[in-house]
């Protein structure tokens, strides 16, 4: 089955917070500045800087806040519409 890739490029102002809702199997990068990665339920929060990524592997909602002004690369997965193939 052929796989999509969406990417979105969100930009963050400096001590911005954002809720993205659930992203499982999403990659998020940092492109610049730094953010920190909340996911609902997960015992531990991520920061990235520049660079760096950060895979979410739960279904839960995702709420980023950034200490800089930032900007975050989200890629994820979605299933093709039949209309579109």
């Amino acid at each position: 089955m052929a796989t999509i890739t969406q990417e979105t490029r969100v930009e963050l102002s400096a001590r911005e917070a954002l809720t993205l809702g659930s992203l499982p199997g999403g990659l998020l990068t940092c492109a610049s500045g730094e953010v920190w990665i909340t996911v609902d339920g997960e015992g531990r929060d991520v920061v990235l800087g520049p660079a760096s990524s950060h895979r979410i592997e739960s279904d839960a909602p995702v709420v980023v806040s950034a200490f800089a002004d930032s900007v975050l690369s989200i890629r994820r997965a979605v299933s093709p519409h039949p209309s579109i193939l």
